[in-house]
């Protein structure tokens, strides 16, 4: 490899590097390929092409998951408090995730196990997600690690 090609090379490492992964493998040789990578949030082998890398794309599951784990303690205690009524529409993903400071998919990570315990629900039929009308008796007779 020439000394030109080096240079070249490792910048398009540092590219990857600041968008978040650490190539595993030399540079593909087109910007177009996939680049065996090690994503940094999340700990996942990805292969993001440099092209996608300059275009913003980012691995959805980087976000620390103390963050994932911060917004579901903030909507069950906001349940608890009664800040979110029993059968109420909760803030859209979206709000939420602009509050959090986080992205859309981190809320639905956040939000899914509490759809599955009965805290909140959604159906096709009505917008949005609701708090549960039996959310209260539900958190008080689940294990403190349930959520």
């Amino acid at each position: 490899m020439t000394p030109e090609h080096t240079d070249q090379t490792e910048e398009f490492v540092k590219e990857m590097r600041a968008a978040g992964y650490k190539p595993e493998g030399d540079y593909p040789g087109t910007a177009r390929a996939g680049w065996p990578s090690v994503c940094t949030g999340c700990g996942q082998l990805r292969r993001p092409s440099l092209n996608s890398v300059r275009g913003g794309k980012r691995c959805r599951h980087s976000v620390p998951r103390h963050l994932v784990l911060g917004v579901r303690a903030a909507v069950t205690d906001r349940i608890a408090d009664g800040t979110y009524a029993l059968d109420s529409k909760i803030p859209t993903g979206p709000d939420l995730a602009i509050e959090f400071e986080v992205s859309v998919c981190s809320i639905w990570e956040a939000l899914d196990p509490l759809k599955k315990s009965g805290l909140l629900y959604s159906r096709w039929d009505k917008d949005g997600t609701r708090v549960h009308p039996e959310a209260l008796s539900r958190l008080k007779s689940a294990a403190p690690t349930t959520f």
